[in-house]
Order: structure tokens, then C-alpha cells, then sequence
């Protein structure tokens, strides 16, 4: 049997599909389904189903709230501040703030939240004064009142690494590559050199600026520092110790051109590649970047004159106690 049944509601608040007929389990109230086969005979049973409505939800918190670099401890959708630590190196973080209706609307920094992709929240630089980024997550409820407010504190960990590198350039412009290691991988810095590290982690790497000053963010921990450039002897210090927001100081460090093969020491087969070259400019055939040490896009007299200068020396291995 099909039946019609209409009805008519005072709230304002009352949308179009939210009545409801719903099983029931109680006696009361006095409502349900009644069939009449005429002003007599009738089957009537209150308990059968009753009417219920759904007024617009007023509720405006989170069921959960997660991240994709650190867990969140112990959330509670009642607790309205978090902090967590992340690394010093990122630069952004994603955020999954999940409703507990499905109809309230999440915002940060104005942006509407996604709940099925999350939302990508930039952090800030960190720097020896301040290493947090605070992100504010609101929720409006589906009645369009009623909010509530979520932060998230999320704290860098890290330092920073600093110092110059002098090379012989002749127009006293520094450029070098500066590679990070993590200590404990125990590279055997002796017998390997910047060509032999594929193998091992990089932790982060940067290049100097034309007057070879240097500045890294690292996160806490002890790091192995390679000074690397074409044409150069390595220049490696071990134990190096970032702490919290405060700042290491390699100081400057020249660094010795003439290892060409980068083997770790200048020597004979070094000289033979350098002859190879000599007289070479820039653009033509056989041209080698590794013997203009002084960078003036000619292999010449001054590029040989550092060479038989530092003929023999070997890449520096310096530790830190």
C-alpha cells in the first residue's frame, strides 16, 4: 500500500530534508502508522514508527586531526591547542582536519579545506629568534553560528651552519659546493672521496655566494661538512654539531686547486690532464673547467703557476672534538 502524508513545520531552521521517519523503540510519543479502511475498521500500531526532526547541526568540532610530517598526540576534539616538531629543512606541511559533521566548513587563512585531499600550509624560515609557524584552523557548523578554533603550533627543529670558502679565482668570486652528511654513517673519509658517495645519504646541500659566505639550516645532530669544487682537493670537517636555533661557524676555509681527477691528492696524473688542456679557451674542443683555476675561461701560466704551488698536497680532513 501506498500512502501520502504531509505535514507542516514553524522552525526557521528546519530544512527541506530533514523529517524524517525513523523505527522506533518507544511507546511514546503517541505517533506512528494508522490505515483506515473506513470511518470503522482501521489497523493502527504507535510504536511501529514515530517522526522525528533533524534540526541544522550546531556542532563545530574536529573528529580527528592529522599530518603528514608528525603525529598529533593525544587529540581530543575537545582540546584546542597542539604543537608538534618537525625538521628544520621543511618548508610545508599538509594538514587533514576531518569534521565531526560532514556538513560544517573548515578554513585556514580563508582557504575552504578539503577533507578528502588535506590542505598544504607553508612554513615559516626559522631563524635564531623565532622556529614556529602557528596555524589557526577554523570550523563553522552547518548553521552558520556557531565556531569553534584549532591551533596548531608547529615547531622546527634545527640550527644553522655558516662560514667562507676562498678559492683561487682572480676576480676574488667564491663558489663552491658545500654537501652535508650525517655523522653517524661513519664515511671513511680517507679513502673515499666526493666521487665515491652515491651511496651515502645527503643530508642537505647548498652553494656558496660570489664571496664565498655560506648559510645552511640543518636539523639538530652531528654532521660531516664536504667543501667540494671542480678541480679541487676535498675539504671535509667531521663532527659537526647543530643545536637548537643556535649557529655553527666552520669560519673560512681555502680550499688547495689542482686535484683534477679528484683522487684526494695532486700528482702526476693530475699534470698530464692539466698539459692536455693547457693553452684551451673556453668553447673550443678539449676545453676541461677543472684546470682554469682561476676561472678566467683560459687555461694558462697562472693555472699552471698553482699548480706546481700546490703540487702534492692532499684533501684536508679536519675533526672536531
Amino acid at each position: 500500500m501506498v500512502g501520502e502524508i504531509s505535514f507542516k513545520g514553524k522552525t526557521k531552521l528546519l530544512a527541506d530534508d530533514v523529517i524524517k521517519l525513523k523505527s522506533s523503540t518507544e511507546e511514546q510519543p503517541k505517533t506512528g502508522i494508522k490505515v483506515m479502511a473506513n470511518k470503522y475498521d482501521y489497523y493502527e500500531k504507535a510504536s511501529m514508527f514515530r517522526f522525528t526532526q533533524d534540526l541544522i547541526s550546531s556542532n563545530a568540532r574536529l573528529s580527528s586531526l592529522t599530518t603528514n610530517l608528525a603525529e598529533i598526540p593525544d587529540f581530543d576534539r575537545d582540546k584546542f591547542t597542539y604543537s608538534i616538531q618537525v625538521s628544520a629543512m621543511e618548508t610545508e606541511i599538509t594538514l587533514f582536519p576531518v569534521p565531526e559533521d560532514e556538513y560544517s566548513v573548515i578554513t585556514i587563512d580563508d582557504e575552504v579545506v578539503n577533507v578528502e585531499t588535506g590542505i598544504v600550509v607553508p612554513l615559516k624560515n626559522m631563524s635564531e629568534i623565532s622556529s614556529r609557524t602557528r596555524i589557526v584552523i577554523d570550523v563553522l557548523a552547518e548553521d552558520g553560528i556557531t565556531t569553534e578554533r584549532y591551533t596548531l603550533n608547529v615547531e622546527k627543529q634545527g640550527g644553522f651552519l655558516q662560514g667562507a670558502v676562498i678559492t683561487e679565482n682572480s676576480l676574488g668570486i667564491h663558489h663552491a659546493t658545500i654537501k652535508v652528511y650525517r655523522s653517524d654513517q661513519n664515511i671513511d673519509w680517507k679513502n673515499l672521496n666526493s666521487t665515491d658517495l652515491d651511496e651515502y645519504e645527503l643530508v642537505a646541500q647548498g652553494e656558496t655566494y660570489d664571496d664565498g659566505i655560506f648559510q645552511l639550516v640543518l636539523p639538530t645532530g652531528k654532521y660531516d661538512i664536504l667543501i667540494d669544487k671542480l678541480g679541487y682537493l676535498d675539504y671535509i670537517i667531521k663532527g659537526v654539531e647543530i643545536t637548537q636555533r643556535n649557529t655553527y661557524s666552520i669560519g673560512n676555509k681555502n680550499i688547495v686547486a689542482g686535484d683534477i681527477i679528484k683522487d684526494g691528492v695532486i700528482k702526476a696524473t693530475d699534470q698530464s690532464e692539466f698539459f692536455k688542456v693547457y693553452g684551451k679557451e673556453l668553447g673550443e674542443d678539449g676545453y676541461n673547467p677543472a684546470c682554469d683555476f682561476v676561472e678566467d675561461e683560459i687555461v694558462k701560466a697562472t693555472d699552471q703557476s698553482i699548480f706546481f704551488k700546490n703540487y702534492g698536497k692532499q684533501k684536508t680532513i679536519e675533526v672536531i672534538n
